[in-house]
């Protein structure tokens, strides 16, 4: 299964499915604009708090669990988040932006790997969007023609994405242990909460969070 999943061929730009009233879009920038999943941060005493106008705050959706869903333009040296006036400047609405970064994740991965054997798994792809192949539109439909039950997975940082099968009992317990081990650079850290695929999203797991 190692290589499994690999970047397909679109015959159609992501730019072009996404209906519009902007006469003439940016199609560079729409063509840059990825979804990031982040976790939601809670204030503690000691953090600092910056207030943002309303425009210019990342715009920002719920995904699962303590996990959020951002919005991005993928530069080669950089993400630069998406404030709401950002978003009204390229012409899109929230549902045409998250459509259209969906859309795009599979054209700004390069390469796929799965990595181990039953019923311990890891998704490498680059380093930047490992978590956020959670989002990827076609990875878990293909991942589920080859487990028994659902997927799971844990995304205890932006580069780790580990994934087992909701019928392997041996495989969540490592998806616990990967969710509690000590990250040496937590700059990047996301969530421990265990997730499972149901009915083509995602949800918490409540039953072995």
């Amino acid at each position: 299964m190692f290589g499994l999943f690999r970047k397909k061929k679109i015959e159609e730009s992501p730019v072009d499915q996404v209906a519009t009233t902007v006469p003439t879009p940016d199609k560079e920038a729409w063509e840059r604009i990825v979804p990031v999943i982040k976790v939601v941060e809670h204030e503690s005493p000691d953090m600092e708090h910056v207030d943002l106008p309303a425009d210019e705050s990342p715009v920002c959706n719920p995904f699962a669990a303590d996990l959020i869903v951002m919005y991005a333009e993928d530069f080669p040296d950089r993400f630069a988040y998406l404030s709401k006036r950002r978003m009204r400047e390229l012409g899109l609405t929230m549902d045409e932006l998250h459509s259209l970064a969906v859309a795009n994740l599979p054209n700004r991965v390069q390469k796929i790997e799965l990595h181990g054997s039953a019923p311990r798994f890891m998704i490498t792809a680059g380093g930047n969007f490992e978590a956020t192949l959670l989002l990827h539109p076609t990875l878990w439909d293909d991942l589920s023609e080859h487990i028994p039950g659902s997927p799971m997975a844990v995304a205890p940082a932006r580069d780790l994405l580990f994934v087992t099968s909701s019928e392997w009992e041996e495989g969540i317990s490592f998806l616990r242990e990967m969710a509690e081990k000590e990250l040496e650079d937590k700059r990047y850290s996301l969530s421990k909460c265990l997730l499972v695929r149901r009915n083509g999203g995602w949800v918490a797991d409540a039953l072995h969070s």
